[in-house]
């Protein structure tokens, strides 16, 4: 092999090389992949909002049966047309379009279930497009920077974002969140940042540790948590939680002046690597 390629995880993680067999594949995998890297779905999103453009923010938070791309799979939609990345191998992306401007028109974040399930297939597990998949549709905006600067800089960072709570009409002595209210918790040094919503401190220490585990994981998770209401009451205080853990991308090292290397840089720009 006349060029060599180190991949390091950000933080101090393991070292492997890969070999030519597998540069081959990815690149094979690359060319008819049908979405693009985080690190491209973030750049857009960076692009977004330094040319004040209007867009939505559509990520996958829940999945249920067979779903070709997991939660934390993200698309930015323009107002002005296109978009990047992909919430699913191309089935839904039309309607998430279609959606995505009535949110921009709206202002207001709001949550899509499709069911995708044939009625022959009780566990959706027939094809990669059979489950039931449900999509935060919101409007991109400055909150979303903590985000892509905690990225450039190799950091850490979990997006929690209150998917459901309880009722508005009920009485929360300390504080309450609804639909789009988000928060920011980074592993290192640990904070939580609330950045809208009266987050309750209970629903703060219930939602800290997954965070900073998914955060450094770079892994999505969707949480319910529930307490006795603060009222003295039999009732019950809830809320769901999606939190998108962002982990720093790893970074690559090319050795070598090899016909490999040319490869190799363009791969860099389709997957996951700083």
């Amino acid at each position: 092999m006349i060029g060599t390629i180190a991949v390091h995880e950000a933080g101090g993680g393991r070292e492997r090389v890969i070999t030519h067999h597998e540069l081959v594949l990815l690149r094979t995998m690359s060319a008819s992949n049908w979405s693009v890297p985080e690190t491209e779905v973030l750049a857009a999103a960076r692009e977004v909002l330094e040319a004040d453009r209007p867009a939505a923010l559509a990520t996958v938070v829940d999945v249920r049966g067979s779903a070709y791309r997991r939660p934390g799979a993200k698309m930015i939609i323009p107002e002005d047309g296109g978009g990047i990345g992909s919430v699913t191998a191309g089935c839904l992306e039309e309607d998430v379009r279609s959606l995505a401007t009535d949110v921009l028109a709206a202002g207001e974040p709001r949550v899509e279930t499709f069911d995708l399930m044939g009625d022959d297939d009780v566990w959706g597990l027939g094809v990669g497009c059979n489950g039931v998949i449900d999509i935060l549709i919101e409007p991109l905006s400055e909150q979303y920077r903590p985000v892509l600067s905690a990225f450039a800089a190799g950091n850490n960072i979990a997006v929690c974002t209150v998917l459901d709570s309880t009722d508005r009409a009920q009485s929360i002595q300390d504080g309450a969140v609804y639909l789009g209210d988000r928060a920011y918790c980074e592993p290192a040094p640990a904070t939580f940042d609330r950045v809208s919503g009266a987050w309750p401190d209970w629903l703060v220490r219930a939602v800290r540790e997954p965070a900073e585990t998914l955060a450094s994981r770079g892994k999505a998770e969707t949480v319910t948590v529930e307490r006795k209401a603060s009222d003295g009451s039999e009732n019950t205080e809830h809320a769901t939680v999606f939190i998108d853990g962002v982990a720093a991308p790893p970074e690559l090292f090319v050795f070598g002046t090899g016909h490999d290397v040319e490869p190799v840089c363009e791969l860099r720009k389709m997957r996951t690597f700083a």
